[in-house]
């Protein structure tokens, strides 16, 4: 796909760069007139040759992360789509047609990639794996999003907040991952039945020996109250996104969240990127 963009952005650049030439010339040339570009015209080869520099630029971030998760792809796949949506909402309605139907495309395309990831089994296959249901795979992506500290559940309905049918999925997520969550990965817990006193004869005392009595007991350790892990996660501010590493970040607080760091592990182990993602070469296509 880089290639592809490279190739448009390095061809337009030239005609651009030449633009004064390039009219000269044609103007010069009584069988070239027909080919003659209008200000409009060249004004939309410019906006095209921009508008492709954003998506060489997301998929260069895909492809050259250091780490490649899927959220990180997922977050970068959602900035341009909101990217051409915003060029879409500025467009004139003196634009020319094909223009606004080629951007109205590329919105499409993104739109269909983002909730069908990849063409390839390979998320399909890890969803029901992982959550052993047939139609977990929308439910997993989203638990993706929600998990990682530099997004997590408030950045998420952010990003959904104009999409009240995205809202809805959100929070029935929400109630889905809670409720795996705790069947699958929080341990029951089992009272110790230990004495705060000690271990003591039944029948008493022997005579002449002095009663054992515990005078420390009351700093005994108790028994770890139950918390919440998801909540407590919940609560916290989503971090930065470029100085977080969402790896380690997990890793520190595994003391903190046992329970929810057991399913960070299961769920981070499925890579970002896959080969057959160049099948999203298309997407230049539909403004170039």
């Amino acid at each position: 796909m880089i290639g592809t963009i490279d190739s448009a952005i390095f061809w337009q650049g030239r005609a651009l760069d030449y633009r004064n030439e390039l009219d000269d010339f044609v103007s010069h040339n009584c069988d070239l007139r027909g080919l003659e570009l209008s200000s409009d015209e060249w004004d939309a080869i410019s906006q095209v040759a921009s508008w492709l520099k954003a998506f060489r630029s997301a998929t260069t971030d895909m492809s050259t992360m250091k780490k490649p998760m899927l959220s990180t792809t997922l977050s970068i796949f959602r900035g341009l789509q909101q990217h051409v949506q915003e060029i879409l909402r500025k467009l004139l309605d003196t634009a020319p047609p094909q223009l606004k139907k080629g951007l109205l495309d590329a919105h499409l395309k993104l739109s269909e990639y983002y909730y069908r990831f990849d063409q390839s089994p390979f998320y399909t296959w890890a969803a029901r794996k992982l959550l052993k249901d047939s139609n977990a795979f929308s439910f997993l992506i989203l638990t993706i999003l929600v998990l990682d500290p530099r997004i997590s559940y408030e950045g998420v309905k952010e990003d959904y907040e104009d999409d009240e049918d995205l809202l809805t999925h959100l929070e029935d997520s929400r109630s889905h991952l809670d409720q795996y969550f705790k069947q699958n990965y929080v341990k029951a817990k089992h009272g110790t039945g230990l004495s705060a006193t000690g271990s003591t004869s039944s029948i008493g005392p022997e005579v002449g020996s002095p009663t054992k009595v515990n005078f420390t007991a009351r700093y005994q350790k108790k028994g770890r109250l139950e918390v919440d892990e998801l909540e407590e996660y919940y609560k916290l501010p989503h971090e930065d996104f470029d100085s977080c590493d969402p790896l380690k970040w997990w890793l520190g607080r595994r003391a903190q969240f046992p329970n929810l760091y057991r399913l960070v592990c299961d769920i981070f182990s499925i890579p970002g990127t896959h080969p057959s993602s160049n099948s999203h070469s298309s997407f230049p296509d539909q403004v170039s």
